[in-house]
């Protein structure tokens, strides 16, 4: 909403439509100190404002890890997503 200033609540942001069209979209904070807010409760309001499933939870997850820039070769990249995506799976079935 930050970004966007013509939005007036959530559910006018396209974010469910990019979604809904299969895009591959992940969320983040932008910057911490300015927006005030976390990963945590930005998921947190996706899920209570777009009704996200757990499996939609889990490619959000994985897209971000998997479209962030990483330092090393594609295929310690792709070990390293596979390792999150084990933790992930873990801590879900935990909780």
């Amino acid at each position: 909403l930050q970004t966007l200033p013509s939005l007036r609540k959530m559910a006018d942001h396209p974010f469910r439509r990019m979604l809904r069209e299969r895009m591959s979209v992940t969320l983040c904070t932008d910057n911490l100190l300015i927006s005030q807010t976390t990963l945590t409760q930005e998921y947190g309001k996706a899920v209570h404002h777009f009704q996200l499933s757990q499996k939609q939870v889990k490619e959000l997850l994985v897209h971000g890890f998997k479209r962030a820039f990483f330092p090393g070769h594609y295929r310690e990249k792709r070990r390293y997503v596979r390792q999150i995506m084990n933790y992930r799976d873990q801590v879900l079935a935990e909780f």
